[in-house]
């Protein structure tokens, strides 16, 4: 599949597009293909607490500013609609 942010860039969109990582249990919808291969694009988080997201590297900004246990405001579209969630950060983990 193309890269997200490639993906974003080529189709003029402004946010980060929300891939499929965890994100039905918060009620979001992730990046699929339909049955002819077409992308169906899902929800794109265009803002955090209050802070415009654009892009991943504001997405990353916004998120250098929270710890992880720390709840998010986060603003999506999604099919021209708007959607609020209240989401908790968690850490990450490497391997």
């Amino acid at each position: 599949m193309m890269q997200a942010d490639g993906y974003r860039r080529q189709s003029g969109i402004e946010g980060v597009i929300v891939l499929d990582v965890g994100s039905e249990h918060l009620g979001m919808r992730g990046l699929t293909r339909d049955q002819w291969g077409q992308i169906l694009l899902g929800d794109v988080i265009v803002e955090i607490d209050g802070q415009t997201v654009r892009n991943e590297d504001d997405f990353a900004g916004v998120l250098d500013q929270h710890s992880a246990g720390d709840t998010v405001k986060v603003k999506t579209i999604r099919d021209s609609q708007v959607q609020d969630y209240d989401i908790q950060l968690l850490a990450c983990h490497s391997p």
